[in-house]
């Protein structure tokens, strides 16, 4: 890896691997280097990037409900969200299917003193997600939904 003089250059962003410098009407992309004194956080959440297990996306508490390594919010088989209300911490939410014979609840999650509730390592389907408490509201506001290439 070359050294490069960062002096008036205003580095972007690591994208697989590279860091890509703007300078005026030049990018410069170099072989990222872990051993790298500075430390880069290209979705702003405080977390580097080389220790962020979802990069391209802001996740300070670095959440993974199905420890595969891939952060909650990047993950494709991961329902997650909060929920707000005066009261967050404790609530019960259910993560359900719906089929013909009604609605099969598979997991009910308790949030964390965020309001924050995750279910990982799902199968293609259409979840249903929902408070047993119902003055609660999501955060995202989609109470349904789908885990992979599902049509409900």
């Amino acid at each position: 890896m070359r050294n490069l003089n960062l002096k008036n250059l205003f580095l972007n962003c690591i994208c697989a691997g590279l860091i890509v410098i703007w300078a005026t009407d030049v990018v410069v992309a170099e072989t990222y280097d872990p051993a790298c004194e500075f430390e880069i956080d290209c979705d702003s959440d405080d977390i580097p990037y080389y220790e962020d297990n979802c990069p391209g996306t802001p996740n300070s508490g670095q959440q993974d409900a199905d420890n595969d390594g891939t952060g909650d919010a990047c993950d494709d088989d991961t329902i997650f969200g909060y929920i707000s209300g005066e009261f967050k911490e404790g609530i019960d939410v259910n993560i359900s299917t719906v089929s013909c014979s009604g609605e099969d609840i598979l997991a009910t999650l308790i949030t964390d003193e965020d309001g924050y509730y995750s279910r990982g390592d799902l199968e293609d389907n259409w979840y249903v997600v929902s408070p047993e408490d119902y003055d609660y509201i999501f955060f995202p506001s989609s109470a349904a939904v789908p885990i992979g290439n599902s049509v409900l």
